[in-house]
């Protein structure tokens, strides 16, 4: 559920795997995402924890540097 609202508000997100590593029960995935906002494009890098239970996500933490995004999203009045 979280997931399908935060893509529903940002659907111009373009996200790119840079790597993954895997772990017991789950994996990391290292990512990048950009996205347009006020005639600008925002990247920024982050990691994902994945646990995985019977075949389905049972626990997904993301870590990433919200600080350019969040300033770009106050200029853009969004």
């Amino acid at each position: 559920m979280y997931l399908r609202r935060l893509l529903a508000r940002h659907p111009e997100w373009v996200w790119t795997q840079r790597a993954s590593a895997p772990m017991q029960d789950g994996f990391l995935n290292f990512w990048q995402a950009k996205e347009p906002i006020a005639g600008t494009e925002v990247g920024f890098s982050g990691v994902c924890l994945v646990v995985l239970r019977d075949g389905l996500i049972a626990r997904n933490e993301v870590f990433f540097d919200r600080t350019l995004f969040l300033e770009a999203m106050r200029q853009a009045g969004r």
